[in-house]
């Protein structure tokens, strides 16, 4: 039986908790143990406070990361150093020093290496991947992702890897590779706005990308938004795509509705295929998320155009 621990039992951390109880009903894998920094344990599996006691006791196959940003690398590499999987929360890492590290780490141990994304994983997504050739060569790509973060928590910290381009921008630069896998430059403008008290990161960021065929992207992205909102809009010569939450639509080139889908997202969860799909990954021991490695060197692109005021950075 599949041995998994899930680290992290916040918000995201306890969505991956219930997928996986799904796949541990049909007893295709078995959650031997939960562990969390701060809360209290409310789910009837043995808990723990510390992640190497838990790895050390429990000797899971996996783990699922679910933490703040800045504690993904000492966990990812405690467990790979142990000859455990990881599937962790995004971003890859903080930066491209430590992605390369637990890379090359995962290899050296034999372990996978994996980051969440659940977008793989949603219809409306792979509806729109399938949609894409009727729309001819895309000039332009639209993406869109605000919250309403009341919580100024740990996502509102720099200390804590916080800020809405690590956190929502990480989802961006992961649709622009997975779509069109070839963005050439960037350029990101990060701000604070509303002068919330205790927030020290950016809550909205502007990017604009090129891409080797000509092509133009435009991303939005925010944590100081009155609602959460994303939209993901393709623009070809001969048509296109519009995601909005659970809505796709596919326009001709006058911009009539071809076809409109509602996603029930209820009937296949994105979180147990993740799962299921990782689970499957694990047995091949020269898998290599290059996916998410292209996503991160376009993320900390982002990074590197704010520090040089806002120039293009080659991804």
């Amino acid at each position: 039986m599949f041995k998994l621990l899930i680290i992290g039992l916040g918000r995201q951390g306890y969505k991956h908790f219930l997928a996986a109880k799904k796949l541990e009903d049909d007893n295709l894998l078995q959650i031997v143990g939960v562990c969390d920094f701060k809360n209290v344990n409310k789910i009837d599996k043995p808990f723990y406070n510390d992640y190497q006691k838990a790895i050390r006791e429990l000797s899971p196959d996996a783990v699922i990361i679910a933490t703040t940003n800045d504690t993904h690398f000492d966990i990812s590499s405690f467990c790979i150093k142990n000859g455990v999987h990881v599937l962790k929360e995004k971003p890859m890492n903080l930066s491209i020093d430590e992605a390369d590290k637990l890379l090359e780490l995962a290899k050296e141990n034999k372990c996978i290496l994996k980051i969440a994304q659940q977008r793989l994983f949603k219809q409306s997504y792979i509806i729109a991947k399938d949609w894409l050739p009727s729309i001819g060569e895309v000039d332009l790509i639209d993406y869109k992702f605000t919250i309403n973060d009341k919580t100024y928590s740990w996502y509102c910290d720099d200390k804590s890897g916080g800020g809405s381009w690590y956190g929502l921008g990480w989802h961006a630069c992961f649709l622009m590779n997975w779509f069109f896998d070839n963005p050439k430059t960037i350029s990101v403008v990060m701000k604070t706005i509303n002068n919330i008290e205790n927030v020290n990161v950016d809550n909205i960021d502007l990017a604009t990308i090129y891409f080797n065929n000509g092509s133009m992207g435009r991303i939005l992205t925010s944590s100081a938004y009155s609602k959460k909102q994303e939209s993901f809009f393709i623009h070809g010569k001969q048509g296109s795509i519009l995601i909005e939450d659970k809505d796709i639509f596919l326009y001709d080139n006058k911009g009539f509705v071809l076809q409109h889908n509602v996603i029930n997202n209820n009937i296949v969860c994105p979180y147990t295929e993740q799962i299921k799909d990782f689970k499957n990954i694990t047995s091949n021991k020269k898998y290599i998320d290059l996916l998410a490695y292209k996503s991160m060197r376009m993320l900390y692109a982002g990074i590197k155009s704010v520090q040089y005021n806002n120039q293009f950075i080659k991804i």
